[in-house]
């Protein structure tokens, strides 16, 4: 196969080929759609930007060479005195992968990936590379010894109506729903869900959640506030955190509020793609739990998606706990390994 290969360091460079690949490959994910990359870019900081790359493979059909695959990169300290190369936003997005034709073959693309790693000379870490990408099949051809890492996420899978959905959930998850409206009845807890479809809408909804994430991470992990103080920490993740600020200002951002007695209860902050959201924000007010508002939120989101959107699945994301299988959840894989 003659293939070319072009390096570039700017993202706009390869946005034709970028955006024909994508909306050509049912595979690829929002993490992967051109607008998040070059959002996620261009709030990176001058030192990171700078290391960015952006590989493109075009092979030779006879009538000129047409972009194949792009693999978009940025160097890092793999290791504490060596630098290498990892997928550009691997760390932030839940899910990783190479920009690349879904026609191709697995020899066509073992021979793509041979001609990259040839250029690269340097160590390569992909983080959370899906599990149903091409990619991660030649990879494992092509290094069958290769130590791989899995991680576990979760999907509600398509849904039609929201009275088949709880039914078609277990007894004991069924009785947990019944039961956590009915102790918001008895107590007069009034629940209320709100949401925002892009996000940008209600930029008051977005604050309100990043409000609420900030003081769940302070109590998840380490009782403390990431810069210190909250109106930082806030500030911090509403200008400057990449994934943050990609969750308010892309046109398929999603935000989901729910708010017992007007309090926030529970947050879901995601990104559509095509008829799912993909949520790699939750986070749930401990001070509630009484009323299982994580199980509130889920069923109010997904009434409200089948009655006024095209939407009918949530990605539930990252993390095998408990209550995403009670609702529904269906395990998908992503895998983190490195080729020195």
């Amino acid at each position: 196969m003659d293939i070319k290969l072009e390096k570039y360091y700017n993202i706009r460079s390869v946005k034709k080929a970028w955006q024909e690949l994508y909306a050509g490959n049912p595979k690829l994910t929002p993490f992967q759609d051109y607008a998040y990359v070059k959002h996620y870019c261009s709030l990176l900081p001058n030192k990171r930007a700078r290391y960015q790359v952006f590989y493109l493979l075009s092979r030779n059909d006879g009538q000129g060479y047409k972009p194949i695959m792009i693999c978009p990169l940025s160097t890092s300290l793999i290791f504490r005195n060596s630098r290498g190369y990892e997928l550009l936003g691997g760390r932030e997005a839940d899910i990783s992968d190479f920009i690349y034709s879904n026609n191709l073959t697995r020899e066509e693309l073992k021979d793509c990936l041979k001609r990259l790693l040839g250029a690269l000379n340097r160590p390569l870490r992909l983080r959370r590379l899906a599990g149903h990408s091409k990619i991660l099949e030649a990879m494992k051809e092509l290094f069958p010894k290769l130590e791989m890492k899995e991680q576990t996420f979760l999907k509600i899978p398509q849904q039609k109506d929201i009275d088949e959905y709880i039914a078609g959930l277990s007894k004991s998850t069924r009785q947990n729903i019944r039961t956590a409206y009915n102790r918001m009845n008895r107590d007069e807890i009034k629940f209320d869900l709100e949401v925002a479809y892009p996000t940008k809408d209600k930029l008051e909804l977005y604050n309100e959640a990043i409000s609420a994430y900030v003081e769940r991470q302070k109590k998840f992990y380490n009782k403390k506030y990431l810069l210190g103080s909250k109106a930082l920490t806030e500030l911090y993740y509403k200008t400057f955190d990449p994934e943050s600020r990609s969750l308010k200002d892309l046109a398929n951002s999603f935000t989901a509020v729910l708010k017992l007695n007007g309090q926030v209860a529970g947050i879901m902050m995601a990104l559509a793609h095509e008829n799912t959201i993909v949520v790699p924000r939750l986070a749930i007010d401990s001070e509630f739990n009484f009323y299982s508002p994580g199980v509130i939120l889920i069923v109010e989101t997904l009434r409200y998606m089948l009655a006024h959107t095209q939407l009918n699945s949530i990605d539930l994301s990252l993390g095998n706990e408990r209550y995403k299988y009670s609702m529904g959840g269906e395990e998908y894989f992503a895998y983190d390994f490195q080729i020195s």
